[in-house]
């Protein structure tokens, strides 16, 4: 039995969905059968019912959570205790967002679990002249591919790095016309059935481009009829909670938006090709404090990236 087996299984505990937890964990559904039938093989149980095209946490699965989450929760106050010693810088580090902030969230506190000394600032911002005019005093800046005014990449002072590429997903709530009549969420659609749609837009172009780093209106074929926009995310969920439109949204910004709006069906777009490439930009080394240079090492490892040698 590995580690990896019991993380699947808890999410598919949390989930009861084949697809929806295989796209949470960004592996193959097949992968995730795999996983599931290997550990109930071994048990000699099942964990689950099948009931249709859902999966159901049985008796057994209950029981098993239960003693499950116990030691995954031990495990993980092991690796921290364990991990704790190497992490004694003390310090801040400032991060300006020009994208979605909360994309940095799950590395910041994973690292401020090991070393409790730091002390961030992260900043939602947009860029303007205020920001070219502040920006030698944040240590990095989250930015992504295809925004309308990104800072230059290739400046004398700052580093970009590429973290990770985001599908794009049209998302639809529960109130909204159209919402029987799509497929299953986690099931892929053609943006061109819905050119006929209201789209609930951003104001900056900031939410989903093409490999070439063009613009949605490019990508998809058509220029959506968007009949709502804001920068406000919240905002934006709200407006796509009333059922007045639909929307795209980049994955990474999935789980907040199924937060914010129950029951939401989510579709990935085909065919189109479209995503974003998120980045993290930093100063030279030689400008950052020993605190910046440490939480920038631990993000490379975080986001599965290799150790980063440029000064």
């Amino acid at each position: 039995m590995e580690l990896k087996q019991i993380e699947y299984f808890l999410q598919l505990a949390r989930f009861e969905h084949m697809s929806q937890t295989a796209d949470f964990l960004g592996i193959y559904q097949s992968t995730l059968s795999k996983s599931l039938n290997s550990l109930e093989r071994e048990l000699g149980i099942k964990l689950f019912d099948r009931v249709g095209n859902r999966i159901r946490l049985n008796e057994n699965g209950v029981r098993f959570r239960e003693y499950v989450e116990r030691g995954m929760q031990l495990i993980n106050n092991g690796i921290i205790s364990a991990k704790q010693t190497q992490y004694e810088v003390t310090g801040s580090i400032s991060i300006a967002c020009l994208t979605y902030a909360p994309i940095l969230l799950p590395c910041i506190n994973e690292y401020s679990a090991l070393n409790p000394y730091i002390n961030f600032s992260v900043m939602q911002t947009k860029y303007a002249q205020s920001w070219q005019e502040e920006r030698n005093s944040y240590d990095f800046v989250l930015i992504s591919s295809g925004m309308d005014s990104a800072p230059p990449q290739n400046e004398q002072f700052w580093v970009s790095q590429p973290l990770f590429t985001d599908d794009g997903y049209l998302v639809v709530a529960p109130k909204h016309p159209l919402y029987d009549k799509l497929p299953e969420s986690g099931s892929s659609i053609d943006l061109e059935s819905v050119r006929d749609e209201n789209f609930i837009g951003m104001q900056r172009n900031d939410v989903i481009v093409s490999s070439s780093g063009q613009s949605p209106s490019h990508t998809i074929g058509f220029i959506p009829k968007t009949y709502f926009q804001t920068d406000n995310f919240i905002v934006r969920m709200r407006a796509l909670e009333a059922g007045t439109g639909v929307a795209l949204i980049p994955g990474s910004c999935l789980a907040d938006a199924k937060l914010l709006c129950p029951g939401l069906k989510y579709l990935k777009t085909e065919r189109q090709n479209s995503y974003r490439t998120i980045s993290l930009m930093r100063k030279k080394k030689s400008m950052l404090s020993e605190a910046a240079l440490d939480f920038w090492d631990f993000a490379m490892e975080h986001f599965g990236l290799p150790e980063d040698n440029r000064p």
